[in-house]
Formats: C-alpha cells, sequence, structure tokens
C-alpha cells in the first residue's frame, strides 16, 4: 500500500509518499502528478516515508526524474535507491531549501542546482 499526500501552490507541487511503491500504486502515482498538472510547476517528492520500490516503481521515480522533480528523503534503503538509480536526494532538512532554490531558479533563469552553488561561495 501507498498513502500519497499532495500540496500545491501556484508554483510547486509537493508529493509525501508514505509505503511500497509497487502493484496498482504506481500507476497511482502516476496519474497524481498527471491530475495535479505537476509538470507546468516545480515538482518534489518527500521519499521519507518510502519503503519499497519493485520495478515499475523504479521506473516511476526515473520517469519523475526526467520531469524535473527533485527527491527529499534519507535512510539507508534511499540512500541505496537514488544511488542505484543515479537520481539525487536531498537530505530531509533540504525542503526549505529546495523551495527556495526554485524561486531563485525563476528569478535568476540559471538551473536550481547553479544558484545554490553560486550562493555558497
Amino acid at each position: 500500500m501507498l498513502r500519497i499526500t499532495v500540496t500545491t501552490d501556484e508554483t510547486e507541487v509537493v508529493l509525501k509518499l508514505d509505503g511500497r511503491l509497487a502493484g496498482p500504486w504506481v500507476d497511482e502515482l502516476r496519474n497524481t502528478v498527471l491530475l495535479t498538472g505537476a509538470w507546468r510547476r516545480s515538482l518534489q517528492i518527500d521519499v521519507s516515508g518510502l519503503t519499497y520500490a519493485e520495478e515499475n516503481g523504479e521506473e516511476a521515480i526515473c520517469w519523475l526524474h526526467k520531469m524535473g522533480a527533485r527527491f527529499v528523503g534519507k535512510g539507508p534503503f534511499l540512500e541505496f535507491l537514488f544511488e542505484r538509480l543515479q537520481i539525487p536526494l536531498l537530505q530531509e532538512g533540504a525542503v526549505m531549501d529546495v523551495r527556495k532554490t526554485s524561486a531563485e531558479s525563476r528569478t535568476t533563469g540559471m538551473p536550481a542546482e547553479r544558484s545554490e552553488v553560486k550562493r555558497k561561495r
């Protein structure tokens, strides 16, 4: 079972995933993303509650990454999974920084990663 909690505003969609990304829940996640119009806004996915991902679930994570989603979470399973998929995983405390960085990206026109690096110098 997978619980998907959706929070949206004019500029951002945040999805929080809790449970197992397997079986019919993979399609449910894809449908949720499409229904929220997440491809038109900044998309952040909190995977801190994700406990398992089957092959189709991993494909969905890759699809979301290609859409520009940022993933937030921490733990051995998540670190292993995202390292294997070669997808960046931000630490849980970075949630606010991601929102700020996304706003900077929209105002500077620079990719968010560059904005963050530039701010640290």
